[in-house]
């Protein structure tokens, strides 16, 4: 059994755009205002003015850009990241929040990601970025994001997946690289 995951979706892309947009504009103004000081004759007499505001729209941008950074750094995935129900596969059923398919009823099974929850080779994982995508006869595609640790893992359900493969729902190589532990995408 594995937890489903509920991705936040909100503010967090449109403020990071937001602040990327930003920053162009201002960088944008920043270099336009060093060229026309540089290059334009008549406003060199202008030039403290000008610097003056060089200063001012630098400083913002540079406050921009901090934003960003502090923002990537401590506020990168938290409170992004909401169990939603469970995962359970089955050899005659696959079970999603609830919702049973049974496997007559799937077209295709594709499983993406190998993100398993821990400290592996000095990376810590949250175990959050793998997909379960299914395709169901009627052509109607479904997927959920699902947790895996180290002591439930995909590679661990060889019986489950080797049905699954025997019966064409599930790719020859998505089910060797399960089983291998390699990313299968």
């Amino acid at each position: 059994m594995y937890r489903i995951i509920n991705q936040k979706s909100g503010n967090r892309k449109i403020v990071d755009k937001t602040l990327g947009i930003l920053a162009a504009i201002f960088a944008a103004v920043f270099v336009l205002m060093l060229l026309a000081t540089a290059f334009i004759p008549s406003l060199y007499r202008f030039k403290e003015t000008l610097n003056q505001s060089v200063f001012v729209v630098f400083a913002i941008e540079m406050g921009i850009i901090v934003m960003a950074v502090l923002r990537y750094i401590f506020f990168r995935e938290k409170a992004t990241v909401l169990t939603g129900g469970n995962l359970e596969l089955s050899e005659n059923q696959i079970t999603a929040n609830g919702q049973d398919f049974s496997v007559s009823d799937l077209r295709k099974i594709r499983f993406i990601g190998n993100d398993i929850k821990g400290d592996f080779r000095g990376f810590v994982t949250k175990g959050t970025d793998n997909t379960l995508m299914i395709t169901l006869n009627d052509g109607t595609e479904k997927s959920w994001k699902f947790e895996q640790t180290e002591k439930h893992q995909l590679k661990n359900e060889k019986k489950i997946l080797k049905k699954y493969c025997d019966a064409g729902l599930l790719s020859e190589s998505n089910y060797e690289n399960i089983l291998n532990n390699t990313n299968y995408y």
